[in-house]
């Protein structure tokens, strides 16, 4: 679990920079939002710009936030040092072979020899140990004995053996479930030129999309609209003058900040002189 740490304040302003582009760019959204709720006129509108001015400045929030951690794991980091020591003529020396691959075996090779001029031969005594980041430690003690002994010369030799790279297994994802949108209920919609065909939700939850037809006749319009409680009375949501067969009356739009309920929906065509020529009703169940 130390390696996390170290890696986080390794890259820690790579993070910060990150943190930051985000906490601008989420500060940015929100004063758009603020600016839109200021000028908007409809309740349905204000409703929506609020929702997502108070979202950005909360994940602006969460960014800082996010900076602060950073900046105290960062501090908490163990440092990484490095041992090493210098080995003495006659006295006790440890040695740190580094290694490159995951095991090495140290074999010792010992080879007796008799002592040369009569001169007064030393006994060495090898200890080996493996630090935990793999290296072989090898501690070379001389002794001086007083008596004549047969010379000891150690070579060692290491063999390294690379272990074979195991892919790691991960789990496939469960399959998505498949979204079934309901056919919805349709009041009033006798007429072609005005007909909803589908309410569906595939871009997520509380975001849907209203497909259907919308024949607008020369210099007029069509509009959708909404009943948000029983006191009020219907609700602006989109207009345009532009005929639809068959394709997306309502695109995407988000109802997140609607309490749950069911809520009188209907598509209003309407003349060049302002009357009303054609409608479609149904409910939109928000759950």
């Amino acid at each position: 679990m130390e390696i996390i740490p170290q890696l986080i304040a390794a890259n820690s302003y790579v993070i910060y920079a990150v943190l930051g582009l985000a906490t601008a760019y989420f500060l940015f959204v929100a004063l758009a939002a603020s600016r839109e709720w200021r000028r908007s006129h409809f309740r349905l509108e204000r409703i929506s710009a609020r929702g997502r001015m108070v979202g950005s400045i909360f994940r602006a929030i969460a960014c800082v936030l996010l900076g602060a951690g950073v900046f105290f794991i960062s501090t908490l980091a163990p440092a990484t040092t490095e041992v090493s020591s210098r080995a003495t003529a006659g006295a006790t020396g440890t040695f740190v072979l580094p290694t490159s691959l995951p095991t090495a075996r140290f074999t010792p090779t010992v080879i007796f020899a008799t002592p040369v001029g009569g001169a007064l031969p030393s006994t060495l005594s090898i200890i080996t140990q493996t630090a935990p980041n793999g290296s072989v430690v090898v501690s070379i003690i001389t002794t001086t004995v007083s008596a004549p002994t047969p010379t000891i010369i150690i070579s060692a030799t290491t063999t390294n053996t690379q272990l074979p790279t195991v892919a790691p297994i991960r789990p496939s994802p469960p399959p998505l479930p498949t979204l079934i949108p309901p056919t919805p209920v349709l009041v009033n919609c006798a007429n072609p030129r005005a007909q909803i065909f589908s309410i569906t939700n595939e871009a997520g939850p509380r975001i849907y999309t209203v497909r259907g037809n919308a024949q607008v006749e020369p210099d007029g319009y069509f509009k959708i609209e909404i009943i948000l409680s029983e006191r009020e009375q219907w609700s602006f949501l989109v207009r345009s003058t532009d005929s639809i067969t068959a394709g997306t009356l309502l695109n995407n739009y988000n109802f997140g900040s609607f309490p749950a309920g069911n809520y009188p929906l209907r598509l209003v065509m309407v003349r060049g002189d302002g009357n009303i020529s054609a409608m479609c009703e149904t409910t939109l169940t928000l759950t």
